[in-house]
């Protein structure tokens, strides 16, 4: 399987992906904590938040900490796959895995968001960056067919 994703991330395959359009607002602020480790830290100025296009409710992630995304260091100079390539999808979607696993308190709607409905957060977050202009590299087709693997599911 790593071999697939290997091989897809360097030949650029078509896309695969459907997914809507959710809104994306505020600001992001990530504190470096220690080597590889930080902690998202809420702007109570201009509060993070993104609606998927799914939800009526905007999923506002706390204090929390963070890595980025999760991506296998090996791939980590692959431009598009480092582990803050995609920032704002992954402290997104690093919140819904919180308020998932450690049942963090969150808005109901939230709290019942699904593996597969993370995943489609995530895209939708990244579609939300990449039309924005923030992103140079576009790896999401990549990230999110990594972020629906088996491996994945067994982690969430």
């Amino acid at each position: 399987m790593l071999g697939l994703f290997f091989a897809t991330t360097l030949a650029g395959c078509a896309s695969w992906i459907t997914y809507g359009d959710g809104q994306l607002r505020g600001h992001v602020v990530v504190v470096w904590n220690r080597q590889d480790k930080f902690v998202y830290v809420p702007d109570n100025n201009d509060l993070f938040s993104f609606q998927p296009s799914f939800m009526k409710t905007p999923i506002v992630p706390g204090l929390m900490y963070t890595d980025g995304g999760s991506i296998p260091r090996v791939f980590w100079s692959v431009p598009g796959l480092s582990p803050w390539a995609f920032g704002p999808a992954y402290i997104v979607h690093d919140w819904l895995f919180v308020v998932h696993r450690c049942h963090w308190p969150a808005p109901p709607e939230v709290e019942a968001i699904t593996f597969e409905q993370s995943a489609q957060i995530l895209a939708e977050v990244g579609k939300s960056l990449i039309k924005s202009g923030l992103i140079d590299d576009n790896k999401l087709e990549e990230i999110v067919w990594a972020i629906q693997t088996k491996y994945a599911r067994d982690i969430w």
